[in-house]
């Protein structure tokens, strides 16, 4: 079985999609060939069986361009299923060559975000795969939940039983993510604790981001962009890391904190079930700076590690997807 996986970007040191490499490779176990077309391409390592073909966005080639060369490496290459990774676009426009050569298209999509590409997306794949329901917001049979994707075997106790007085938060610079709720929290708590850092990796996208970060950079320790595989170095060195989203999503992140074994503070719905030691309710900033104190001075022995490795490993993800795209008939 040939797998065509396309995706946004392929490069082992990008801050924000620099996991992909990892998918990649889980895929690659897989199938006795794995082609992959990307937006663009930077540096990755794989094995033999993978042949990544870019659309040319790293040299500057306009969208006609790579629209064309897309359709035309649809076309060319040699494979019996399709999986696209995020870019509900890919699914339009490959669509109808799909249909004719009779390939089977599976579509990965985890954001709240639902507009007329996504629906014409949903119509025209076989199978859609989301993290959790919150993650996908269209109602459609088409549907399955999987969970998350986190590599385990770079995400994991870094060994080091002192960590520094520092809280820890990544994510996008955004309203979304609270960051200006989590600074004002940290202040509070280090009037208890003096030398109390807060860490913020991450980086504004959208123009409202960037208005946004403008008026609170120079509250915090802003790190910028971290590429993934030097993420757990932050998670490790963190004494909690946390996460005031409310957007009930199951965050990423979150997950790769737990399965370092940081202790977290999260007051997002999707970790309710892990129970107190993780998830909070949404409270005043000095009722959460008071918890923030009791977890730096007292500590969580309780590891939820074994949760992630067991209901969101990569490993476990990929196996789930391999043994969906190959069943659809």
């Amino acid at each position: 079985m040939k797998l065509l996986i396309v995706t946004q970007k392929v490069d082992i040191n990008d801050s924000n999609l620099g996991f992909f490499h990892r998918w990649i490779e889980e895929f690659a176990k897989h199938y006795e060939r794995v082609e992959v077309i990307c937006l663009e391409k930077g540096k990755y390592n794989f094995s033999r069986n993978v042949f990544v073909s870019s659309l040319g966005k790293e040299d500057g080639r306009g969208r006609i361009f790579r629209l064309i060369r897309f359709l035309h490496l649809v076309n060319i290459l040699r494979y019996d299923r399709v999986f696209v990774h995020m870019n509900p676009e890919y699914v339009i426009l490959g669509g109808p060559i799909w249909h004719i050569l009779g390939m089977k298209v599976a579509f990965w999509y985890t954001h709240k975000a639902v507009n007329l590409r996504l629906r014409l997306a949903v119509r025209i794949a076989d199978v859609i795969f989301s993290a959790s329901r919150e993650s996908f917001r269209l109602a459609t049979r088409k549907l399955k939940i999987v969970g998350h994707g986190i590599d385990t075997e770079l995400f994991k106790p870094s060994g080091n039983p002192t960590r520094e007085h520092t809280v820890l938060t990544v994510g996008r610079i955004s309203p979304t993510k609270q960051i200006k709720e989590i600074i004002e929290v940290v202040d509070m708590a280090k009037k208890q604790i003096p030398d109390l850092k807060l860490q913020i990796i991450g980086a504004p996208y959208m123009e409202k981001d960037k208005i946004y970060f403008d008026l609170i950079k120079d509250k915090a320790d802003f790190v910028g962009t971290v590429s993934n595989i030097n993420l757990p170095e932050y998670y490790g060195r963190a004494s909690v890391f946390i996460n005031l989203s409310n957007t009930g999503s199951l965050d990423k992140a979150v997950l790769e904190a737990l399965a370092c074994e940081c202790q977290v503070i999260t007051t997002n719905e999707a970790f309710r079930s892990l129970g107190s030691d993780i998830y909070v309710n949404p409270s005043s900033a000095d009722i959460l700076a008071k918890i923030l104190v009791d977890r730096i001075n007292v500590g969580n022995n309780k590891s939820h590690r074994q949760y992630v490795v067991e209901n969101h490993s990569l490993s476990r993800l990929v196996t789930k997807l391999v043994s969906v795209i190959d069943s659809l008939p």
